[in-house]
């Protein structure tokens, strides 16, 4: 049942297991005799050396001490400790060389030597006769001969160990050059089958490979049996045909390539010139000769054929024609006033490839634009010019007629005189003042300057002095029209970044919106809602209104200038539609920006939220919580 789970030995793997299995079971078997004989000689060498010596050893330091204990009875002193330390040095060394002795025998004379030093102590100092009767000296003596009886037991004993681990360690020595043998055998025996079997064919199939890879496909691979080596062989048998296969295939695509590299060269409208490493001329395409022609060739010097030429002797490294600066970077011209703009590259080779372009065409719509530009900045000037001569010429006069309807409006006010004069000269400046302000909006509009504030430099304005500036002006015109102006300026102040005299405008603008755009007993509400630093919110101010409302779909398009929306924003109200494309330009050069929220037949939110500054300082403004505020909430407001 064994034999079921070892491979068929026709594969490599099968082989390959089969003799490292063989040489680990050697291997095995020769080491774990080598450990046992290890075993063996450590234990020979304890029982031969350790033990008997170190019992001879402390059974003659036994000795040495008994004799001093002799001495010291022989002269009595008061030294009373040395003679402890000698006795208790006798015992030890005694129980010592009992512990090590390997002679059984011996165990009878340490018995005796016990039993004899225990008389021979019990000895009174007075006396020299013991317990038993005998003399101290005949029981010292015969103590004496007892330890050299133990010595020489013991040095007997140790010279036939040392007989015996002779023995052992021939017949060790012996079994193991058997052994060593036997696996250096049985090693060359597998090496050659190994290397018969696997070595050859993996060599074979090495050396085909190697001369498939040289290029040579022609090389014959030999055959194999059915293991991985063979299977490997046919693999490359059938990767020899394929590479042929494909190299032929590569052949032909490269033919066809460079056929088709060839076509595209010779109807390329530009002129392509390749050099190799020494500057000379390998592939050029005809434009190059229909190009230069007129430049670089000539009765005495042909362009003739260009191949196998020396770059150098036509063009520099640069691309350009000897003779021909390049007026403008990499664009030159030729004397027929034709433009080539050149493109020079190195090759991997070390070689140049130069592309020359004719852009003829595109320098003469270049011309053609620029001279547009040219055109149209003439025009802007012009228009500048114009504007600023129509504000002197159109602000003077309108100044004049304003003042002169002031005074006369003073002047007919006098009694006796017909009221309705006075309504008429009203009107005047009532109109001179309209028409005013529409001048100003429609320069303002046309000067176009949308260049940031540079907001690091301005003081911050007080936004409740500049709201209360455009109220008061606004009032008049809101109670014309009978509509009512809500507002509560905050005691605490709010600073934004913003240039005063374009935020009150800005404000004023809002506000006459909301008047105009409103209905008869209508109302506009503005609140200041300060920065929240918690919530990051930056400082707000709403204007809302009962107006009309705006359409959804034209909220983006009425921030346009001129623009006015058609239903509720058509052209029976008056107003130039500037307004509000003023309010947000002045907001995004500021940082800011204008956010309108209208529902139709309802009204409108416009607001400015601000950019934010440090120096903001947040005030009570409503009773209403400004981050919960919705527009629709302050268009319930303002109505």
């Amino acid at each position: 049942m064994i034999f079921r789970f070892v491979p068929r030995l026709s594969s490599v793997k099968a082989k390959l297991f089969t003799g490292f299995l063989a040489m680990s079971v050697l291997i095995a078997g020769v080491g774990g005799y080598a450990l046992l004989s290890v075993s063996d000689a450590g234990r020979v060498v304890e029982d031969t050396f350790d033990r008997p010596l170190m019992a001879v050893n402390f059974a003659r330091s036994a000795s040495q001490a008994f004799a001093s204990l002799e001495i010291l009875r022989l002269k009595p002193s008061d030294d009373a400790d040395g003679f402890t330390d000698l006795a208790e040095r006798f015992r030890d060394d005694l129980a010592v060389a009992r512990e090590r002795s390997i002679e059984p025998r011996a165990q009878n004379f340490f018995d005796a030597v016990e039993a004899d030093y225990a008389q021979w102590e019990a000895v009174p100092p007075d006396s020299e006769t013991t317990a038993s009767g005998e003399n101290q000296w005949d029981v010292a003596d015969r103590i004496e001969e007892t330890l050299d009886i133990i010595v020489e037991l013991q040095t007997n004993e140790s010279f036939r160990n040392r007989e015996a681990a002779l023995t052992t360690m021939s017949r060790i020595r012996q079994y193991s050059l058997y052994a060593v043998g036997i696996a250096l055998a049985l090693t060359l025996v597998l090496s050659a089958w190994l290397t018969l079997t696997i070595v050859r064919p993996l060599k074979a199939a090495a050396s085909a490979a190697a001369q498939i890879s040289g290029g040579r496909l022609d090389v014959t691979i030999p055959e194999s049996g059915d293991d991985e080596t063979g299977q490997l062989l046919r693999t490359m048998s059938e990767m020899q045909d394929r590479i042929r296969l494909r190299m032929q295939e590569q052949q032909d695509m490269r033919t066809l390539a460079q056929n088709r590299l060839s076509e595209t060269l010779e109807n390329s409208a530009d002129a392509v010139l390749l050099t190799d490493a020494r500057d000379r001329i390998t592939v050029a395409n005809p434009r190059v000769s229909e190009l230069f022609a007129g430049v670089l060739g000539g009765a005495d010097q042909p362009m003739g054929q260009l191949t196998g030429r020396a770059c150098a002797e036509l063009f520099g490294l640069d691309g350009v024609p000897d003779g021909i600066t390049a007026r403008e970077g990499s664009e030159f011209s030729l004397p027929g006033g034709c433009w080539l703009r050149v493109s020079a590259s190195k090759t991997r080779e070390g070689g140049r490839l130069l592309i020359w372009s004719d852009v003829t065409d595109a320098r003469r719509k270049s011309e053609t634009l620029k001279q547009a530009r040219d055109e149209a900045e003439a025009a802007s000037r012009a228009k500048t010019l114009f504007l600023a001569a129509m504000s002197h010429e159109l602000n003077t006069p309108l100044n004049a007629v304003v003042g002169l309807a002031d005074v006369l409006k003073t002047e007919l006010a006098r009694p006796g005189l017909d009221p309705s004069f006075a309504d008429m000269v009203g009107l005047i400046g009532q109109s001179g003042e309209h028409i005013s302000r529409i001048v100003s909006d429609v320069l303002e509009i046309a000067d176009g300057d949308s260049a940031p504030v540079a907001l690091d430099r301005l003081d911050p304005a007080d936004l409740g002095a500049c709201v209360q500036a455009a109220v008061d002006a606004a009032t008049p015109h809101a109670k014309s029209n009978g509509v009512r102006i809500g507002w509560d300026r905050p005691q605490a102040g709010i600073g934004v970044l913003f240039d005063p005299q374009e935020l009150t405008q800005s404000v004023g603008k809002l506000l006459d919106n909301a008047v105009k755009f409103n209905r008869p007993g209508g109302a506009v509400k503005l609140r200041l809602l300060p920065a929240d630093p918690a919530t990051g919110a930056p400082a707000r101010l709403d204007v809302a209104d009962t107006g009309i409302g705006i359409p959804a779909d034209q909220l983006e398009r009425i921030r346009e200038p001129f623009v006015q929306v058609d239903q509720g924003y058509s052209r029976a109200v008056d107003g130039t539609g500037l307004g509000l494309c003023i309010v947000d330009r002045s907001a995004t050069r500021h940082g800011a920006r204008l956010h309108i929220h209208s529902v139709p037949d309802r009204g409108s939110v416009f607001s400015l939220l601000f950019a934010p500054t440090p120096n903001s300082v947040s005030g009570s403004v409503s009773a209403s919580d400004p981050a919960t505020d919705t527009p629709s909430e302050r268009l319930d407001t303002a109505a």
